[in-house]
């Protein structure tokens, strides 16, 4: 995997900080206003963290695998480089 590279000049995880903050004004508002009940925005809230957290955990998964792949790659090529031909 590539690092993550800046948007138009603006790092990812700004962006997404951003996104974040503005779609948990917007369920704010609507359980205030539309559903006026506030515990809405808590249980909302609750199920967006939640998906939050299972995206950081298949992140972190990924990035393993990544760095297993790179490792046995690495160690595949040493050990090509150091055999000798048989005559």
């Amino acid at each position: 995997m590539s690092d993550p590279s800046p948007v138009d000049g603006v790092d990812r995880d700004s962006l997404l900080m951003i996104v974040a903050a503005v779609a948990l004004l917007v369920v704010f508002l609507y359980s205030v206003l539309v559903v006026q009940q506030l515990l809405a925005v808590v249980a909302l809230s609750l199920w967006g963290f939640v998906v939050y957290l299972t995206w950081r955990f298949v992140r972190a998964h990924e990035r393993l695998a990544d760095a297993a792949d790179r490792l046995a790659s690495d160690a595949t090529a040493a050990e090509n480089s150091f055999e000798s031909p048989e005559e």
